[in-house]
């Protein structure tokens, strides 16, 4: 996918966009929380097929949010807008392997001045509140989120109380 964001450096880190710094500067850096900026994690190993090598599937979220147990508490993918044209198809397949993997969805996130809109792409039941707005040519849209203003919640609040569903 192309990016479009011009790319930023903050506490020595690179973001490919100033919404993700922004979302850095304003939410992880500033939680009590352990987090990891842009880790790898595998989906798919490498493996033989026949006479040749497949290569293995990885995703880097842009985001990993620990627990006090050192357990994963939030995976967020900075994106500009939370609906599915946000991520393009790749990866929002890469979000449901990780989600299949690692028993914990990727969270879309769109930040904004004084909150974030917080998304769980691939689910095939609207379990996130529904907000309605008008179009400039009056047609009304639907579309599925949360919102939030710290990272002080619970994946699975937003999942009515499973993440592993």
């Amino acid at each position: 996918m192309k990016h479009y964001g011009r790319k930023v450096k903050l506490d020595g880190y690179t973001f490919d966009s100033v919404k993700e710094a922004s979302f850095y500067a304003t939410y992880i850096k500033n939680s009590s929380k352990e987090y990891a900026v842009h880790p790898q994690y595998e989906l798919l190993p490498i493996y033989n097929a026949g006479e040749v090598r497949v290569g293995g599937i990885y995703y880097r979220p842009d985001f990993v949010v620990y627990g006090a147990d050192g357990s994963i508490e939030h995976v967020y993918d900075v994106k500009t807008s939370v609906d599915y044209k946000g991520a393009d198809p790749s990866a929002q397949l890469r979000f449901k392997l990780f989600w299949r993997k690692y028993g914990i969805p990727v969270e879309v996130v769109t930040p904004y001045r004084s909150y974030f809109k917080t998304r769980i792409l691939g689910t095939t039941t609207k379990v996130q509140p529904m907000h309605q707005r008008l179009k400039k040519n009056g047609d009304v849209v639907k579309d599925y989120y949360d919102i939030k203003t710290s990272l002080d919640y619970s994946v699975k609040d937003l999942l009515g109380g499973t993440a592993n569903g």
